[in-house]
């Protein structure tokens, strides 16, 4: 009898764990993709006004780059080059001055650094929610 109930539990969770678990799709960034594509603040994608992170990878999780901003007169700001360590969910962003900005990464593949406004510039406290979200830009 225990056998057949201990095979049925094994079912249902293999069952539940597929309804649960959020699709993969081939290029997916995230905590099981690859980070080195370029990508866009979200107040960059809604009113072309923020960062852009360009990322390349350097192995082992690890990735080199830089973000640069936009204004929203089309001008673009200095390049501020940057390290980014991919720790599964967890990234840790490193500035050249030194600057460090941790944060996770979404189940949809985004980066979110909570704090980016502390480091950069441009990205103030009131609008963290769009500006320290940086979203795959389409290819």
């Amino acid at each position: 009898m225990r056998r057949p109930l201990i095979a049925l539990a094994a079912t249902a969770l293999a069952a539940l764990s597929l309804t649960t678990a959020p699709p993969a799709t081939a290029g997916d960034s995230g905590p099981t993709g690859d980070l080195a594509v370029q990508w866009e603040s979200a107040s960059l994608k809604m009113d072309g006004v923020g960062y852009r992170l360009v990322l390349r990878s350097a192995g082992g999780g690890e990735y080199t780059g830089y973000l640069r901003f936009s204004f929203q007169d089309g001008r673009q700001g200095k390049r501020l080059t940057v390290r980014v360590s991919d720790r599964g969910t967890r990234v840790v962003l490193t500035r050249a001055n030194g600057d460090r900005l941790t944060g996770t990464i979404g189940q949809d593949g985004s980066i979110f650094l909570p704090k980016c406004y502390t480091s950069l510039k441009y990205a103030e406290k009131a609008m963290a929610d769009s500006s320290c979200l940086f979203q795959e830009e389409p290819s």
